[in-house]
Parts: C-alpha cells; structure tokens; sequence
C-alpha cells in the first residue's frame, strides 16, 4: 500500500521545467519511479521512495527532434532495456534506466500511437497510425504482425497472463491471441472512436471510453 501526496503544477511552474512544454501524452511507472512524458519530446522522472512524489532532483530526460506519443516500462529497473518511448515519427526507442537509448526501431508508417509490455517484461506490443498491431521481442526484434485493421489502432492493453492482447479501432474492440491469429474475438463497443482502455487482471473485465462520451465494461 502505497501513500503519496500529487502536486499540480501550475503552467508557470511547467513551463519552467527543462525541455517539458507541452501535452501530457504517456505516463507509467517501474519499481523504483513514476514517469510523465510530453508531446515535446520530454520524459521527466518522479522517485516514489518518499511520501511526496513532487520532491524530486529535476531528473529530465530530452529526446530532441522527437514528439513522444508513449511510453512504457518493464517494472524492473534491473534489467536492460527497462524504458521503451514510441513516437509519432513511427520510431521506438529502447533505452536503460539512466536515458541511455541502447536501439532505435522504425515501428510503423505514420506515428507509434499506443504501447504496452507483456507482464513478464518479454514482449512488446504496438499499435499505430498504419493500423498494424506488432509484437516486439524485449530488444526490439520483430516477432509478428499480429493484426492490420485498415485505420488507427487507439489503445491496447495485454491480459494478465500475457497470452491475449486487446486493441481498439474505430469503436470496435478486438482481443485476440499474442501467438495465434485465429483465436479471436471482436465486437463494436462504441459509436464513435475508442480513446482510451484498459483490462481488470483482477476481473477480466474490458473497460473503454470513447468520444461518444461513454465508458463501459465488458
């Protein structure tokens, strides 16, 4: 159990912040920090060791010329290629938890728009404007092309056995096995497009909001 005291920082206080101007795209966290990103091409580190995340060492890390759309992390900062950033110039990049970027990917055509790491920190996946769902090995090797839906892919999110991906396009929700195509289920949840997901490990239930301006579980 997990206590902490958020801060809002006023856009004053943002905007002075080194290379962090811009829309909050992506958060997550790993073992050890909390972790927000910007549309600018700026990730900027909270430590959670402490009863207030707002005490921190300015710990900024600038990925220039890049406009970041996610980002994720494996959990454990121990291993390599703990930081995964996804941008809208299509590229993934795989970095170390001190800002090193150990590999940089073309992912997709057009922008990377959502991202996730298997529970065991083994896999990727990525959706992105080419409308292609692929899955990634931890060192960015390419392992399928899981799905290519013919418009944006939204969100995805993985179930907690890491065997099943869900991904959204449009309104339409698709779950789907990591390691065979056929096993598949799809369903229209939303009129209009699916913006943000995420699935209960507890539960297993599928819960998605759209702009039609309705979260609903499944």
């Amino acid at each position: 159990h997990l206590l902490m005291k958020i801060k809002t920082l006023s856009k004053t206080e943002a905007s002075k912040l080194p290379g962090v101007e811009g829309m909050v795209t992506s958060i997550c966290l790993d073992d050890k920090n909390f972790y927000t990103a910007v549309d600018g091409g700026a990730i900027r580190k909270y430590p959670i060791n402490g009863d207030d995340i707002t005490n921190n060492d300015d710990d900024v890390f600038v990925l220039k010329q890049s406009h970041i759309s996610c980002i994720d992390s494996t959990r454990d900062s121990s291993v390599q290629n703990a930081f995964i950033i996804g941008c809208s110039d299509g590229n993934l990049h795989l970095c170390s938890t001190n800002w090193r970027v150990e590999k940089t990917i073309t992912a997709h055509k057009g922008g990377v728009t959502c991202m996730k790491i298997n529970p065991d920190g083994t896999s990727i996946a990525t959706g992105g404007e080419d409308g292609i769902v692929k899955i990634w090995s931890r060192n960015g090797i390419n392992r399928s092309n899981l799905a290519s839906c013919g418009s944006v892919i939204t969100t995805l999110n993985w179930d907690c056995t890491g065997k099943y991906i869900m991904f959204t396009h449009g309104g339409m929700v698709t779950v789907r096995s990591a390691s065979f195509k056929q096993d598949q289920t799809q369903f229209r949840a939303h009129r209009r497009l699916i913006t943000s997901s995420d699935w209960d490990p507890a539960t297993n239930e599928i819960i998605t909001g759209s702009e039609d301006r309705y979260a609903r579980i499944f």
